[in-house]
């Protein structure tokens, strides 16, 4: 029966997924959500990886399911120990050989968005209802409060680290 280890984004940790876990859980599946270092300014995408893997333990139809920035750590993760699937929620979809910093530019993310930026500002303005439109679509004014308070300082090391070129 698979293992699922839930990866949250940026800024975020296990809460993200308390709703998933629970229902996974409640099927009868093992489920697991990482907490990553996000609020460590030294922590970089290796060290996510390395909780990831902890998580893990032995490696047996383990499915990641790695949200926003948590697809370069999943990513990371299935360089390190063999996975049965991987998921991505609304995720960054990495390359070989990228950055989170460089993915920005190079799904050209900014200009996907502009309207909605000339609407609701930079990122670090927003609040939950712009949260809950940029990010968690169809979630309720409620959960996007609750992400608003749960929410943690992201630091940036993890935005610098590439991953390997091959995998």
């Amino acid at each position: 029966m698979p293992r699922f280890v839930l990866i949250p984004g940026a800024g975020s940790g296990p809460w993200t997924w308390e709703t998933v876990a629970e229902r996974l859980q409640a099927a009868g599946y093992h489920a697991i959500a990482a907490d990553l270092p996000c609020e460590d300014p030294n922590a970089g995408l290796s060290d996510y990886a390395d909780v990831v893997v902890a998580a893990i333990g032995e490696p047996r139809d383990t499915v990641l399911v790695a949200q926003s920035l948590g697809a370069f750590t999943a990513a990371l993760v299935c360089t390190r120990v063999p996975v049965a699937m991987v998921v991505y929620v609304n995720a960054m979809i990495p390359l070989p050989g990228e950055s989170p910093g460089a993915w920005w530019t190079n799904t050209r993310w900014e200009e996907a968005v502009r309207g909605d930026l000339d609407r609701y500002g930079q990122p670090s303005e927003w609040g939950p209802a712009e949260l809950s439109a940029m990010f968690m679509n169809d979630a309720s004014t409620e959960l996007a409060q609750e992400a608003g308070r749960q929410a943690r300082t992201q630091a940036s090391a993890p935005f610098a680290d590439e991953l390997p070129q091959e995998s």
